[in-house]
Parts: C-alpha cells; sequence; structure tokens
C-alpha cells in the first residue's frame, strides 16, 4: 500500500515529485495529450493522491510554471548579479534568447498560461499565482533596473511584462501547427518560418533600444 504523506516535509516531496512528473510528460507529450492518471502513474502514486495536491490539470500546471519560471528567473538573477557593470542591449538580449531557447518546455507553457492554464482554477489559486509572479518581479526587476540604468524606475517590470508578451506572440508564430508547418516547407513560404532565438533576441534589443 501506497504511504500516505503525513508530516509537511513528506507533503513537499510528494508534490515536487508529481511537479516533475508533469514536467516529464510535458517533455514527451502536447499539453493536450497529457492527463491527470498517465502524470500519477509517471510519479508512482495514485490518482486520488494527484488531486489531493492539485484540484484541476490546469493547477497542476500553474505549478509546472512556478517551479520552471523560478528556476529561469533565479538563473537571470545571478547572470545579473554576476555582471559588474552596465549590460549592453545585445548582452543581455543575448542572455534571455539563449537561456529560453535553451528551456523549451517553459517557453511552451507560457504559451498557453493565459489561455488555459490560468482557466480552470479558483480565484485562491490565480491570488496565489499572481502573488508568486509579483514575489519574483520585486527581486528581478530591480536587477534589470540596476544593470541597464536606460530602464529607470519601475521599468524593469514594465520589461518584463513586456518580455512575456514577446515570448508568448514569438512561440505562436515559430512554433506552428503540423498543416502550417507543411506549408511553410514549400517554396516561397520562407518570410512566415521564424527562428525562436534569433528573433527574441533582435526585439529584446529593440525594446531595450526603445528607452
Amino acid at each position: 500500500m501506497r504511504r500516505r504523506a503525513r508530516n509537511e516535509d513528506d507533503k513537499r516531496k510528494r508534490r515536487a515529485t508529481l511537479v516533475a512528473a508533469a514536467l516529464e510528460s510535458f517533455d514527451e507529450h502536447a499539453y493536450e495529450a497529457v492527463t491527470m492518471t498517465s502524470v500519477a502513474e509517471r510519479a508512482g502514486l495514485g490518482k486520488g493522491t494527484l488531486y489531493l495536491y492539485f484540484g484541476t490539470k490546469e493547477d497542476l500546471f500553474l505549478a509546472v510554471v512556478e517551479d520552471r519560471l523560478g528556476e529561469w528567473l533565479g538563473a537571470l538573477n545571478a547572470w545579473l548579479g554576476d555582471r559588474t557593470g552596465p549590460v549592453g542591449p545585445d548582452e543581455l538580449s543575448g542572455f534571455i534568447a539563449s537561456s529560453l531557447s535553451s528551456r523549451s518546455a517553459l517557453v511552451r507553457l507560457l504559451a498557453i498560461l493565459h489561455t488555459t492554464l490560468e482557466h480552470n482554477v479558483g480565484q485562491e489559486r490565480v491570488r496565489e499565482f499572481k502573488h508568486f509572479l509579483l514575489r519574483g518581479m520585486e527581486v528581478t526587476a530591480p536587477l534589470l533596473e540596476q544593470r541597464v540604468p536606460t530602464l529607470g524606475a519601475g521599468g524593469g517590470t514594465r520589461f518584463l511584462l513586456r518580455l512575456d508578451a514577446l515570448v508568448i506572440g514569438l512561440w505562436h508564430l515559430a512554433d506552428p501547427a503540423p498543416p502550417v508547418c507543411a506549408v511553410l516547407d514549400e517554396p516561397g513560404m520562407e518570410p512566415f518560418v521564424v527562428d525562436f532565438t534569433v528573433e527574441l533576441a533582435a526585439m529584446v534589443r529593440a525594446l531595450l533600444a526603445d528607452r
């Protein structure tokens, strides 16, 4: 019989196991193909146990976003903290583009965050998630303003919000549906083919230059 998690440390570990299982499933399948049952099986737990921690699939994947976005913000904070002087647009845009490109699961989740993951969850869960985002911005935004003085006071927060919009829009263009991919392989369709890394770096540079 599976042992019930009885103390807070056990509960945190079990929750982390479920989040990791969801991420592994998402790495292999589209969001629509991942089920709560498959995540529970991958974690070696019963479906009922999964629902003790996450009321819906969207609730579960908001936790995955928190995990992966928190990790990326930590990497960005560390990178900014290692700089010894002002950071130029080329340097910052290069880091952002390369670090997000290497975290495709995070980018794919951000692309469905506002249209899917923030739906089918209660108001309290949304509030909890937004406070997580606020805590992250409260650390990262001042670091950006310190290293990129042209952002000015409050500019770090606006930059992060605009970056979110850029990432979402570009990913939808760079990762089209299979029938669209087939059409884009045809001669003459090259203008519609988007390289996510290249275009994100270019747009972040433009965003930083528009100060």
